[in-house]
């Protein structure tokens, strides 16, 4: 997924496998296969730094929640799952138009906006550390190539330090800027409840539903 922890895990799983396929690289082919697969992965690692995307209850939205107006999108869907889909375009946009304090692994803060916003100049400081993540992952990658080491656990924690922290990031927001969509679980994350904050509440009914399996 694109959002939120998932988009990390995501990444966090391909990076894991281009490290393994460089480090057993024999040749420049093998190594170049390394970099693609690296490349896949960082389409998840990058979108953390979205506004947009850090904290959107994607996955939530689609079980707990309803569109209540639909024609607030021009009747454009094919079913209700799309119908759902286009609540969590809403809190993306949103978001991704006021910005958010994100918080990475080292508790540094700095503004970040909407994919839309990567070149502008309010989002330098963003992007600088969108360039230095993908830099020091590629990195990684030539590492585990040229020692033969993957180096799993070591790489794994040097990424998190730097990457947006989902939870953090929530809390960070949740005063200054109230999510449209929040969800929590229940210590044993069996259920999840998703609320909608007061000025949104004609677009959207969301209730407490069991998480399914595989969730």
């Amino acid at each position: 997924d694109h959002f939120g922890e998932d988009a990390t895990q995501a990444y966090l799983v391909g990076h894991g496998l281009a490290l393994k396929l460089a480090s057993k690289a024999t040749n420049e082919n093998e190594l170049l296969y390394a970099y693609a697969v690296e490349g896949y992965a960082d389409h998840f690692m990058t979108d953390t730094f979205a506004a947009g995307h850090i904290r959107t209850p994607r996955k939530e939205l689609q079980i707990a929640c309803e569109n209540l107006s639909p024609g607030f999108w021009a009747g454009i869907f094919a079913n209700e799952d799309e119908e759902r889909a286009m609540l969590a375009k809403l809190m993306h946009d949103h978001d991704g138009e006021k910005g958010l304090t994100m918080v990475n692994g080292r508790v540094e803060k700095w503004v970040a906006e909407g994919d839309k916003h990567f070149f502008t100049s309010d989002s330098s400081e963003n992007r600088q550390r969108v360039i230095a993540a993908v830099q020091l992952s590629a990195d990684q990658i030539y590492t585990a190539y040229k020692t033969r080491n993957p180096d799993l656990d070591a790489n794994k924690a040097a990424m998190l330090q730097i990457l947006p922290d989902f939870k953090a990031t929530r809390r960070a927001n949740l005063k200054s800027r109230p999510p449209i969509f929040d969800a929590t679980y229940n210590d044993a994350r069996t259920y999840v409840t998703v609320q909608v904050d007061k000025d949104h509440q004609d677009k959207a009914r969301c209730t407490t539903v069991r998480v399914p399996e595989g969730f």
